[in-house]
């Protein structure tokens, strides 16, 4: 009776519904992942058309421009060590616009460290999520501003007549080559820290929770000043790295005194020689053989003649 008279128990039984367990072979956990690979090769192959295209665009703008010979043609493996030697001569650059233009160069700088520490808090406004605050909102404005002025600052660097009297042609006088070499050296730096500014702010607007109208219109001058800041690098890095890379030094046997071998265009040789003045850049035929003395830069060439003049 007293085992009736017990009430019966209330625990309640709770089931765990699992979903079934899927089967993974061995050859699947072995099988690397696909889009890790396809990534990289993407990358690499976007990294080496990046290449190709400074060093073609610097070889064009740049070299063949200031040796006074735009017909020099080139090579797609020339551009592409073209473009190599142009990012590695952009230390070097940098270092020179210290010496030369320090103020220029502490401008750049806060240039570019504005947008980087702004990418750590900009975040762009998601549907259907709670308004940002009103401090955040006029910070978020007024760095679309100064995007838009910094895009402006960009588009007038590079077309500055201050900048284009340094980027002249080759000096005839041998005196001036390095004062030129130097002007060359520091406006790349320049112009390769204001291509670093420019994606920066150009990423930062892409990334800013500003109305749709303003951010088309502060993306569009980012992306103009972006690319005209690609196009300045490439004129006066290329010229610059160009100027200071090793170069054949031949006799040729129509003048018969040394020359640098500046490059070919479809029909002649570009040379360029010393003479009572400074020195001249000529077209010969190409000929068959010619003995090669020595390998020197556009300024070891030039400056090792000033002492006989």
């Amino acid at each position: 009776m007293s085992n009736l008279a017990r009430p019966a128990s209330t625990r309640s039984a709770k089931v765990l519904l699992l979903p079934p367990a899927k089967s993974v072979r061995p050859e699947h956990q072995a099988r690397p992942d696909r889009r890790a690979f396809y990534f990289a090769v993407t990358l690499a192959l976007c990294v080496l058309g990046a290449m190709w295209v400074l060093g073609h665009l610097g070889f064009r703008l740049g070299y063949a421009l200031i040796v006074r010979v735009p017909e020099l043609t080139g090579s797609p493996g020339g551009d592409l060590s073209g473009g190599a030697m142009i990012l590695l001569s952009i230390p070097a650059s940098i270092l020179r616009a210290g010496i030369d233009r320090p103020l220029g160069l502490l401008l750049a700088f806060a240039m570019i460290a504005i947008p980087a520490a702004g990418l750590a808090a900009a975040r762009p406004h998601v549907p259907g999520a709670p308004r940002a605050h009103r401090t955040f909102v006029v910070l978020a404005n007024v760095g679309g501003v100064i995007a838009l002025l910094q895009s402006l600052t960009l588009i007038w660097w590079s077309s500055s007549s201050q900048r284009r009297s340094v980027l002249g042609p080759l000096p005839e006088v041998a005196a001036d080559i390095t004062s030129w070499l130097h002007g060359l050296q520091s406006v790349a730096g320049l112009d390769a820290l204001a291509v670093t500014a420019a994606v920066l702010w150009t990423i930062l607007a892409f990334r800013l929770p500003v109305p749709r109208w303003f951010r088309a219109i502060v993306l569009s001058w980012s992306f103009f000043s972006a690319v005209t800041a690609l196009l300045a690098l490439a004129y006066s890095a290329g010229a610059s790295a160009h100027a200071t890379a090793p170069r054949s030094v031949i006799t040729p046997p129509e003048t018969g005194s040394p020359a640098l071998v500046l490059g070919s265009t479809a029909h002649h040789l570009a040379l360029l020689q010393r003479n009572e003045n400074g020195c001249e850049v000529i077209l010969v035929a190409q000929f068959t053989a010619a003995a090669v003395s020595s390998r020197e830069s556009v300024a070891q060439f030039l400056t090792t003649a000033l002492p006989a003049r």
